[in-house]
C-alpha cells in the first residue's frame, strides 16, 4: 500500500500537480514561495481577505508548514 501525500489541510486543498493551494476559488502558488519573504506576503495576502477568518489563515499556515518545512529551509541558522 502506498501513502498518499496530504492534500487537505481544514479549509485548503492542495493539488500536487499543480502545486497550488486552494480555498473556494482562490488559489496561493505554493511555488511562489521560494523565500521566507514571498511566504510571507502570501499568508498576508489572504490574512487580509474579508473571508479569511484566523482559522482559515491557520490552515495556510499547517498546510506551508507541512509542504514547504520553511523552519528548515527559509529560515537562516
Amino acid at each position: 500500500m502506498t501513502d498518499r501525500p496530504r492534500t487537505n489541510f481544514g479549509a485548503w486543498t492542495f493539488d500536487p500537480t499543480s502545486c497550488i493551494l486552494t480555498h473556494d476559488l482562490y488559489e496561493v502558488d505554493v511555488e511562489q514561495m521560494a523565500t521566507s519573504a514571498e511566504t510571507l506576503d502570501w499568508i498576508m495576502q489572504v490574512s487580509a481577505k474579508s473571508w479569511a477568518t484566523a482559522e482559515i489563515a491557520g490552515d495556510l499556515v499547517e498546510a506551508i508548514q507541512h509542504l514547504l518545512h520553511p523552519q528548515s529551509n527559509m529560515c537562516a541558522r
